[in-house]
């Protein structure tokens, strides 16, 4: 390859730290399909804008920019080529390149977010980011190394039609150019899921040197009728040198070796040899690999208690395992998984007095009254967080879940907001542009025939008063959702149309008849009541009238 060229310019940081991604191969599922994608959970600014690349074809000599994406707007640029990150008089100056490497002579067509998700060919992705014990930082910031998972996940989209190929692309790639990730222990690795319709892997990467760059990472591949879940954290175990189901990095073992974290006998299990655990808190990781277990797999037992969550890895935690039968639905997907907030167990986000009156599963992130109560946590010292993690988060900027059957164009589920008050939007892979719903989405300026802020303004409402609008949010889910060919012009007026249902019934505490023209009492809980002391305030009910 032809020398490294830098172009430095301005750098924007896009905080997605808590992603579950998850991968199911054919003989998983109820169909015979695949399936693989994720949550992708930011931190509130982010670019919830789907985008179309188009295919292609490149002048010999051509350089590939490198771009760091970062919160709203992702990028601002024009030579991908790609209209969505044009300048515009919004956003007139460049942003976010910070380097280029040698282009190849024709890229794929594929969508992306803030990572590639699904390309023409049917080749799909799902990140998630996850801790190391090495990480490094961007050319941009003074640092050794090139290429973010951003990027890798796109260059394999771009040059590659199985997943055994972007495998190969992205190791080979960082390797050469240096893998950057976060600049912090907790986030500083990354995980991506990788799958066509014949092979599925795990691939992992993190910096292999502070200073000089490189990458170690190591893909495993699963058995075709295996799932696989990645919550923030690493699950590959022993890599099996022998076995062409594992490929790696060559300077993998002897880094192990040579910082202490493994004694060069035996097999090197990847997980305690590279990650730093769980970060945020215990359970970050595992509670949320726990639900998918049981969700999917209960039969294997999978605990949602365990000491140390390296050690659990290859135990209690598979790295990847065999479905129940009859294998995963979408509906199961949708539902069980991503709306999972782990109703009915000891870990019921909608229960207890934090859920407040009408059990909202919903937890803000940690602020200053938390710093105030529980201190500092983690490498940032930000405000410590105890409130469970599910898989279902109210931060999603997307959830993205492609589809792979035989003898059918690839079908990307989309949905630009959070599971448990959105709808997933189905998206043909092959058949681009991006429907009008999901693409120019402005995070300063409302726009209701956007899909994001129609789903944004019915959570808003919702979430304060859950349990009395729930039953309503899941049949317009299941009747939508059901429907392979709906536009999604029909769901954001089936979305709007309920909203508008919701405001006049449920608005001030009163379940309002329309046809009848009666305000009926809600009230709250009794078990609430209880919670808080409804009998013992400051004043007192008479029976009749007070003296």
């Amino acid at each position: 390859m032809a020398p490294l060229t830098l172009a430095i310019a301005s750098l924007a940081v896009a905080p997605v730290l808590s992603c579950t991604s998850v991968l199911f191969g054919p003989g998983a599922t109820a169909d015979g399909s695949v399936w693989v994608g994720q949550s992708d959970d930011g931190e509130g600014a982010g670019d919830a804008r789907l985008v179309w690349v188009p295919a292609m074809d490149w002048p010999a000599g051509s350089k590939r920019p490198v771009f760091d994406y970062g919160d709203f707007p992702r990028i601002v640029d024009s030579e991908r080529k790609v209209p969505a990150y044009f300048p515009t008089d919004k956003f007139n100056e460049t942003a976010g390149k910070i380097g280029s490497i040698p282009q190849v002579a024709h890229t794929f067509g594929y969508y992306e977010a803030d990572y590639a998700i699904s390309n023409e060919h049917g080749l799909a992705f799902g990140e998630s980011t996850v801790s190391a014990k090495i990480f490094t930082t961007p050319v941009s910031k003074g640092g050794p190394a090139l290429l973010s998972m951003y990027e890798l996940s796109r260059l394999g989209a771009e040059r590659c039609k199985t997943a055994s190929c972007a495998v190969d692309v992205m190791g080979a790639l960082a390797e050469k150019y240096g893998f950057w990730g976060d600049d912090s222990v907790d986030t500083g690795g990354e995980s991506l899921l990788v799958a066509d319709l014949e092979t599925q892997w795990i691939f992992h990467v993190l910096s292999a040197d502070e200073r000089k760059g490189g990458a170690v990472w190591c893909a495993q591949k699963i058995p075709r009728d295996h799932a696989a879940v990645v919550s923030n954290a690493f699950v590959i175990g022993d890599v099996d040198e022998g076995s062409d189901d594992f490929r790696y990095a060559k300077s993998m073992h002897a880094i192990a070796k040579a910082r202490g974290w493994w004694d060069g006998t035996g097999k090197l299990h990847f997980t305690k040899a590279f990650s730093a655990g769980e970060y945020s808190s215990h359970g970050y990781s595992g509670r949320r690999m726990w639900a998918f277990w049981s969700a999917v797999a209960p039969s294997l037992g999978v605990e949602p208690e365990y000491d140390v969550y390296v050690d659990a890895v290859g135990g209690n935690f598979p790295v990847s395992a065999k479905t129940d039968a009859p294998g995963l639905t979408r509906g199961d997907l949708f539902d069980k998984i991503y709306r999972n907030y782990y109703k009915g167990t000891k870990y019921d986000l909608s229960a207890g007095a934090a859920a407040g009156p009408f059990g909202t599963p919903i937890r803000v992130k940690p602020g200053e009254g938390e710093r105030a109560v529980a201190g500092s946590c983690g490498s940032d010292a930000s405000p410590c967080e105890t409130w469970e993690r599910s898989i279902a988060s109210f931060r999603s900027t997307n959830i993205h879940l492609t589809n792979l059957a035989p003898k059918a164009s690839p079908v990307l589920w989309f949905l630009p907001y959070a599971a448990v008050a959105g709808v997933f939007l189905p998206v043909d892979v092959v058949f681009g542009p991006t429907p009008s719903a999901l693409e120019g989405v402005d995070n300063r300026a409302p726009d209701r025939s956007k899909a994001f802020w129609a789903f944004r303004e019915l959570a808003q409402y919702a979430y304060p008063r859950w349990s009395v609008v729930e039953p309503e949010i899941q049949a317009l889910q299941k009747r939508l959702e059901g429907d392979v060919t709906v536009a999604a012009d029909a769901v954001i007026a089936a979305v709007r149309e309920l909203y508008d249902s919701l405001l006049v019934r449920d608005s001030d505490g009163w379940d309002y008849d329309a046809a009848a023209r009666v305000a009926n009492r809600v009230g709250y809980p009794a078990a609430w009541l209880d919670d808080i002391g409804y009998t013992k305030g400051t004043t007192y009910a008479c029976k009749t009238t007070c003296p």
